[in-house]
């Protein structure tokens, strides 16, 4: 079964495999990975594949509970958009102060994980917990308000991609769901196009597998799906 399996890379983390197709991780595949695990220490395996990952949602979805399950989507610069985007007079940019920032990252991101808590598991807290904590001083904050009230937030840092090379990432995005469509379509948009002036080869992030709706937010954005992250939900 593992025979066209090769690997890319490893650390004392995670192990990063490369394999033909998405279509090849199933709950047999990779009970029979756990089942030859190389050591307790090892808490992720990531997976790149030689062919290009086409309806990512439906192979994510069948994945067992047993593990936590994200894909992470790329994109190069000169891929976003560069036009001038134009914002409705009701909505603004703002600059937040680091206070400002914190007490709104943590509030957004308690709501997503009231929401998906069954999916997401303490670990959650503890990772966005570590980035507010260690990240969000230098990172770079897209900020829109309508009537004073927040309608988008998004925060990039800089970070490593699975092979280590020094990447954008963005930690988070934040859209109010109350935002009209127009006004939503006009926000994507701004947001392909900050990103491009705000980051300086390649931006990354990871989508939780349930999150479909994020998932197809990056994709038409343009970003591509590039590999996908596992980890058994026994380690600690």
């Amino acid at each position: 079964m593992f025979s066209d399996m090769h690997t890319i890379k490893k650390t004392d983390k995670k192990i990063v495999y490369k394999i033909d197709n998405i279509s090849m991780i199933t709950n047999d595949f990779l009970e029979n990975l756990y089942k030859s695990w190389p050591g307790n220490n090892i808490k992720g395996m990531i997976f790149i594949f030689d062919k290009k990952i086409e309806n990512e949602h439906l192979y994510l979805s069948s994945i067992s509970s047993k593990y936590y399950v994200a894909i992470c989507y790329s994109i190069n610069k000169e891929n976003l958009k560069k036009d001038i985007i134009v914002l409705p007079k009701t909505i603004k940019p703002k600059l937040l102060s680091p206070d400002e920032l914190k007490k709104l990252y943590y509030e957004t991101k308690l709501i997503f994980y009231r929401e998906w808590k069954e999916y997401l598991g303490e670990r959650y807290i503890n990772e966005f917990k570590f980035v507010a904590n260690n990240y969000l001083s230098t990172a770079k904050v897209l900020y829109l308000e309508k009537d004073k009230k927040l309608t988008t937030l998004m925060t990039v840092i800089k970070w490593k991609d699975y092979t280590d090379i020094p990447v954008d990432w963005i930690t988070w995005v934040w859209i109010e769901k109350t935002i009209a469509k127009d006004e939503r379509s006009i926000i994507h948009n701004y947001i392909s196009v900050w990103l491009r002036d705000n980051i300086e080869d390649r931006v990354q992030c990871v989508v939780n597998s349930f999150n479909v709706r994020s998932q197809r937010f990056f994709r038409k954005l343009g970003f591509i799906p590039e590999c996908i992250h596992i980890i058994r939900k026994d380690l600690k």
